[in-house]
């Protein structure tokens, strides 16, 4: 295998878009606490195949009580997370959820600096800083959008995520609005 930290990150990613497309199709019809429940039991078992097959089980009594400890800390971190990311799948578009979801990289960035004094360049703050207006801009622009061009409206995410406009007229305005909002997205 190879030794490039850069590969496994490709690879992380693309497994993670993955995850995402295939989470939010497998969520539909079932409670997504449930699932990600299951989607444990599936991790579980994939890693227990992978360390015998590969076999790189190891003795527990090896392991120092630091490493217990963070590796408890990191495996609720990771549940917590997965329960709020099935949660936001559940309710909203995987091309939505996912981004928002990515701003761990920007909290990533700050916390290694802050708690493990790892040091960034200038570039990589800037890198940081894109993603970040990237988030806000790719979350944003749209309801912005239509806040500018239809007077007196506001966006409201509908449960799968798409804008909508409230509309506190006849039907015949808010069919006039929500084609002007289509129209800019097109």
């Amino acid at each position: 295998m190879t030794e490039s930290w850069q590969f496994w990150a490709v690879v992380s990613a693309l497994f993670a878009a993955l995850t995402a497309i295939f989470a939010k199709v497998g969520i539909e019809n079932i409670n997504s606490d449930f699932a990600t429940l299951i989607r444990t039991f599936v991790i579980i078992g994939a890693l227990c195949l992978f360390l015998t097959i590969s076999g790189q089980w190891q003795g527990l009594s090896t392991i120092s009580a630091k490493t217990w400890t963070f590796l408890i800390l990191s495996g609720l971190a990771t549940g917590a997370s997965w329960l709020a990311y099935f949660r936001a799948l559940k309710i909203g578009d995987a091309a939505r959820v996912a981004p928002i979801d990515k701003l761990s990289i920007v909290l990533v960035a700050v916390f290694g600096v802050a708690f493990l004094g790892e040091k960034l360049s200038g570039l990589n703050w800037l890198g940081v800083l894109l993603i970040a207006g990237g988030v806000v801009l790719y979350e944003n622009l749209e309801c912005r959008l239509s806040r500018r061009t239809v007077a007196n409206k506001f966006c409201e995410p509908r449960p799968q995520g798409i804008v909508r406009v409230k509309q506190l007229g006849s039907q015949r305005q808010a069919n006039h609005y929500q084609q002007r909002l289509d129209d800019l997205r097109a």
